[in-house]
């Protein structure tokens, strides 16, 4: 049970101003690369250049030179052309290789070069000849088919291991590549001017290729460098030159050579798509940098889904206006997506369908989703699993409370108590029940004072009975309006001695997260606050809290899980900003969060932890077939009763009657336990029985030991026979008995007359009788359609109940049904009536009224519709936004309005029930033109009555320690009006109080908010903003 120690302060709400953000100048970003094959762009152009001479002597027999040669030799190689690499290593680890796929042998490539050798001869008669060679290089006409088809073999990144660190790489070079075998000498053509073709005979390329293997035999990895980010793209441009000398000086011989090769290349890696993410609450379930994380993965069929698709350095999304992204269910193509907005600080685009039908409702199979931004290459994310779950029921009950003789009847806060919940669980928007009681249950009567053990008691057994034959709901919610107030001047905020019915406080700020917190209990969620009930097998509070175990009440334990961090200035677990949890009904990213199954954090600031969601996601898997207590059977029915009481921690038990019994065509399954209650026959046989356990620890915050612990809700068979039923305990001792009357009551019910329209208050009543004189308890049911009951009163005593028809829902074929019971058997009357049909209620939940928005941003719509006759309005055909400047923005639930003109919008969300009936719910924003930095934007005056508390609210958690001095009032003669402001605790909003009679009737003021409020990730505001007021 999620409980605090609070005092209550209202806010007066005044102007609410939706602020927008720009960026704070980008810091040193990591380099995470995309799973896919990315594209790297090479230009290089290579020179290679070889000179040699040489001379040489023949000696004849009498060592007198015979012959002499004289040469020289020069070749020269140039070669240019880009290089297009693709990533084909696989994987993305620590080494993305490129290499290149292409064919394309596109390139220029030339070779020049010469060279001559004088020859003389010298005979013995004294005479001499001499001759002359010349040669010619040239390349060949035709080249070697099997030959690469670029000089680069490889290009290997070395990713960055942190923000500081840079992209490096390692390129290996082959600036031969166009050889296949022979040698260079023989690869070139040679020609001759004496002998023709002469290749292979000469060796000034063999010379140039020397010095490139003499550089690769220093160079063993190659060439490399650092990749900088300018123009768009990462870059470097670098040379590798290498020159080459070989002297050779032996008898009769001189040889001398040299070369170089020189490689100029400049790599450009062009920007890109780096991932894409679905998110329905978070983005990931694990952060460790940017380089290592775990991303979501558990997607739930029906539940309202944003993309999210994340940019590379070079595509700033910022500088984005065309982008799209295809989605594929099962292969087939169910939307193409436009819009989208832009989430700078983690640079990358969200695409939010424009309404949950666009998508197809997210039916449940396998997704495919191919993003692309400008002109960039395509990114594919594929076989992404949407999986249908389980459904949940909530009967979300007002309570007409007694507070020690002061009865306080709760706000309308509690029909909203969902809409949180909804937004966070893994379940589809339509499987999700939150069924609204019509009018407060009366619990007024002295009997019920909240304040005493007593009367929370009372309370939670009488709304446990509101389940109805055969559990109908999940879970019952009975608010009240206020805290209950303890001896030790602190306030409880809520209890609860178990399943089905919780009891929460309505005006509590973070009422709805104590609705999804107590519902998490049913699947055995465990407390994250200090001292809570910890199920650590399912999820950790902090590390270092310490609390008591969730399968032994006993026994204290010790969070020891070091990742999971505390929530800042509250009680729970935090969920960092980095896992990019997600609100889909509006306020999208969200900064560092706290779980909800923790305490003492604003509403805004509650989300579910990735270890919740995971749990909730398997806890809610649609059942195969039935594998819960009860499990369908055959058609013959058995005869039950269902049994409520308390046992005290001395063997005392109280019954909690009457006991309700019925015919159920489930199957009874026999549950262990310490406490067992027995029908009996009259000779003291067994004829069937059941077991339970109890718990004398409330989980509460802290869980406090209670002296009596209830059952409830125990399922016996109850056979022919039966004569009395025993309440045992573990050592087979009688704890209790309740015997089983032979008579069966009658009931008749006196008024209203049968077929009669009622449209307000009347009195039910009715006699009753029992044959054996017991004492009678009364239930009051209403139908509006003969199948769904509502039950009105409980445990009654007296005959007649009052009622006022027009907070149930309508209907013509509607019926009123008393039950009389004496404990055990009981008799009911029906009568019918007939009672006008209402119209739905709706509700907007987002944006905020009189919210600002800039034009490019495109504004989120988020609402709901409860018919009281058929409840939660699913179809989106019939829940219709629109515009009064722009029409019809578009249908269901949420919707993502982007055609909003400039200027003061009304938008109204209407919803229509199955009759034709319609309910409306209005509220007013305004869109801002697209301004520079630094500009002012004016919004529209106001008039108030009454000025003494003004709250301004930003679109992102704001930092609260810039707030002053950056937002002033003045007045119309510019002079300073002394106000104070301080941070809300909703931690995106300012509240301005101005001093005592500083505001004077007709008097106008213009308050000023600066651009050096900061966000709290550091973002100043995009502009700053005026407003003009006047006091009524």
């Amino acid at each position: 049970m999620k409980t605090r120690t609070q005092s209550i302060l209202g806010l007066v709400l005044a102007f609410l101003i939706m602020l927008v953000w720009v960026p704070s100048p980008v810091r040193a970003e990591s380099y995470v690369l995309p799973l896919e094959e990315l594209e790297a762009e090479v230009t290089w152009q290579i020179t290679a250049s070889s000179n040699r001479s040489w001379r040489s002597q023949d000696i004849g027999k009498d060592d007198k030179v015979c012959a002499q040669y004289d040469g020289n030799d020069s070749f020269s190689l140039n070669l240019a052309g880009t290089t297009a690499l693709t990533n084909t290593s696989g994987t993305w680890n620590q080494t993305p290789y490129f290499k290149s796929l292409s064919n394309n042998k596109d390139y220029s490539r030339s070779c020049q070069g010469d060279g001559n050798q004088t020859s003389q001869f010298f005979y013995d008669d004294g005479s001499q000849r001499t001759s002359v060679e010349n040669w010619h290089y040239s390349w060949p006409a035709t080249e070697h088919e099997g030959a690469d088809n670029s000089p680069i073999q490889e290009l290997k990144l070395i990713l960055p291991q942190s923000e500081n660190e840079p992209l490096r790489y390692e390129i290996y070079w082959n600036p031969f590549f166009f050889i296949d075998y022979d040698s260079p000498d023989d690869y070139f053509d040679t020609t001759s001017d004496t002998y023709g073709d002469v290749s292979g005979h000469h060796n000034g390329p063999s010379l140039a290729y020397q010095a490139w293997y003499d550089w690769g035999e220093t160079h063993p990895d190659g060439g490399g460098g650092e990749l900088t980010f300018s123009a768009g793209q990462f870059r470097d441009k670098d040379m590798i030159h290498h020159p080459f000398r070989v002297e050779e000086s032996r008898p009769n011989e001189q040889n001398c050579g040299q070369s170089f090769i020189e490689i100029n290349y400049e790599i450009n890696l062009k920007p890109w798509i780096k991932d894409i993410q679905p998110n329905q609450v978070l983005g990931r379930y694990e952060y460790k940098n940017d380089l290592d994380y775990t991303p979501a993965t558990d997607f739930v069929a029906g539940k309202d889904t944003v993309i999210q698709v994340f940019l590379s350095k070079g595509l700033k999304a910022e500088e984005q206006a065309k982008a799209l992204l295809k989605i594929y269910h099962n292969g087939t193509n169910v939307a193409t997506l436009t819009n989208f907005k832009k989430d700078k600080p983690n640079n990358a685009l969200i695409f939010i369908p424009p309404s949950r039908s666009t998508c197809g409702n997210w039916k449940a199979g396998t997704y495919k989703f191919v993003a692309q931004v400008g002109d960039s290459k395509e990114f594919e994310k594929d076989n992404v699993i949407f999986e249908e779950r389980g459904k949940l029921k909530v009967y979300a009950v007002p309570v007409k409370a007694n507070y020690a003789g002061e009865i306080k009847i709760p706000g309308n806060q509690w029909k909203r108590g969902a809409n949180f919940m909804r937004r966070v669980y893994p379940i589809a928007y339509n499987d999700f029940t939150y069924k609204l009681r019509g009018e407060p249950y009366d619990a007024s009567d002295p009997s019920f004072d909240l304040t005493t053990d007593a009367g929370q008691e009372k309370l939670w057994e009488h709304l446990n009975a509101l389940q109805g034959n055969e559990g109908s709901y999940d879970l019952v919610i009975g608010f009240i309006e206020e805290g209950i107030p303890l001896p030790n001047n602190k306030v409880l905020q809520g209890y609860t001695y178990g399943e089905p019915s919780s009891i929460v406080v309505n005006s509590d700020e973070d009422m709805p997260a104590t609705v999804a917190h107590e519902v998490a209990h049913i699947y055995d969620v465990g407390d994250e606050y200090f001292r809570g009930s910890y199920h650590l097998s399912v999820n950790s509070p902090p590390f270092g809290y310490y609390g008591w175990d969730w399968d032994n009440e006993h026994k204290l334990v010790t969070a020891s899980d070091p990742t999971v961090k505390p929530f800042p200035g509250a009680a729970g677990s935090l969920i960092s900003e980095k896992l990019h949890p997600y609100d889909t009904g509006g306020r999208g990213l969200l900064k560092d969060s706290m779980s909800f199954m923790g305490s003492g954090a604003a509403q805004s600031k509650n989300w579910i932890s990735p270890s919740v969601w995971q749990h909730l996601f398997e806890s809610l898997t649609p059942p195969v077939a039935a594998t819960a207590i009860m499990a369908f059977t055959g058609t013959g029915g058995t005869r039950v009763i269902e049994a409520s009481g308390w046992v005290s921690n001395t063997g005392e038990v109280e019954l909690s009657l009457p006991w309700t019994s019925y015919t159920t065509t489930k199957t009874v399954v026999n549950s262990p336990g310490t406490y067992t209650i027995q029908a009996v026959d009259e000779n003291d046989k067994v004829l069937a029985s059941n077991g339970f356990n109890l718990s004398f620890l409330m989980r509460s915050n802290p869980p406090l030991e209670i002296d009596s612990a209830p059952f409830t809700q125990v399922i016996v068979p109850f056979p022919e026979g039966t004569k009395k039923f025993w309440v045992m305990d573990q050592n087979d001792t009688l704890l209790k008995e309740l015997g089983v009357s032979s008579g069966v009551p009658t009931v008749t019910i006196t008024a209203p007359a049968a077929g009669n329209e009622i449209t307000g208050t009347a009195t039910i009543t009715w006699t009753a009788e029992d044959p054996d004189a017991d004492s009678l308890y009364y239930q009051v049911e209403y139908t509006p359609d003969g199948t769904d009951w509502i039950i009105l009163a409980c445990r009654l005593t007296d005959t007649k109940w009052v009622q006022d028809f027009s907070k149930l829902p309508g209907g013509d074929r509607a019926q009123i049904q008393v039950t009389a019971s004496d404990g055990i058997n009981s008799a009911t009357a029906t009568s019918d009536l007939r009672v006008p049909l209402k119209g739905p209620e709706v509700f907007i939940e987002e944006p905020e009224a009189e919210a600002s928005y800039a034009q490019d941003e495109g504004v989120v719509l988020y609402g709901s519709a409860y018919d009281p006759q058929e409840g939660q309005v699913y179809d989106d055909n019939r829940l219709i936004w629109t515009s009064d400047r722009a029409g019809e923005l578009g249908c269901g639930p949420t919707v993502f309005a982007t055609n909003l003109e400039v200027g003061r919008h009304e938008i109204t969300l209407t919803a229509t029930n199955n009759a034709g009936i319609s309910g409306t719910e209005s509220i007013t924003l305004y869109i801002t033109p697209v301004e520079e930095p630094g500009t002012v934007t004016e919004l529209p005056s106001k008039t108030f009555a009454d000025p003494s508390k003004r709250k301004v609210i930003f679109n992102k958690p704001i930092n609260a320690a810039t707030l002053q001095n950056q937002i002033r009032v003045e007045d119309v003669y510019n002079n300073p009006v002394p106000i104070e402001v301080l941070p809300g605790d909703d931690g995106i909003s300012a509240i301005i109080y101005p001093l005592s009679g500083t505001f004077q009737t007709g008097q106008t003021y213009t308050i000023y908010i600066d651009r050096g409020i900061q966000s709290a990730s550091g973002q100043p505001l995009k502009c700053g903003y005026k407003m003009s007021f006047r006091v009524n």
